[in-house]
């Protein structure tokens, strides 16, 4: 009879300590749901997160000029946020040239009010593209001369805090397409951007 007590306290004790067992490891699971739950509802900081950080105010800029005309230049400027600023430079388009464009029309973009162009995460590409163009790249050129004007799009890299022009293509009286991948990338994205213009 001795035994047969013993070893229904066992039993019993067995079934009190897997029970116990099984109700920790399921309050454990809870807690890991609970957590990962909790982690995937808050923002991430900073660190955390992995965007690319552009470091320089414009990242693209366009360049009309028609030299069968005194046609004023004009264009647009991208700032680092995607936004577009349309320009016109009431001066002999013979005369401008892009550097001295790209210098007035950031003077410009201070009293005008931009408009959403380039989504965020598409800049942020485009910003880590712009970055590996070769800026030396070669152009296959085609000259055209419809007498309607050349429009040419740059990336801007900086240099000492200070933009630079590169040449991504032209279109219009002459036809520039590059040969370097990087900026064949962006030529096809302002190809869609720009079709309706």
């Amino acid at each position: 009879m001795d035994g047969m007590k013993k070893l229904i306290l066992t039993t019993i004790a067995i079934i009190i300590a897997v029970s116990v067992f099984a109700l920790m490891l399921n309050f454990t699971k809870s807690d890991i749901q609970n957590q990962v739950n909790e982690n995937n509802n808050k923002p991430q900081s900073s660190a955390e997160k992995s965007t690319v950080d552009i470091g320089q105010d414009y990242l693209f800029f366009s360049y009309y000029k028609n030299m069968s005309y005194n046609a004023d230049v004009k264009g647009f400027l991208i700032d680092k946020n995607g936004k577009r600023f349309d320009y016109a430079l009431l001066m002999n388009s013979k005369e401008v040239m892009p550097e001295e464009a790209l210098t007035k029309a950031i003077e410009k973009q201070k009293d005008l009010s931009g408009t959403d162009f380039i989504p965020s995460g598409d800049i942020e590409n485009l910003y880590s593209v712009v970055s590996e163009i070769k800026t030396d790249a070669d152009f296959k050129t085609e000259e055209l001369t419809k007498d309607q004007g050349t429009t040419t799009i740059y990336a801007l890299k900086y240099n000492d805090n200070k933009p630079e022009l590169v040449k991504i293509y032209s279109y219009g009286d002459k036809l520039e397409t590059p040969t370097d991948a990087n900026a064949l990338v962006i030529r096809k994205y302002f190809l869609k951007k720009l079709k309706d213009e």
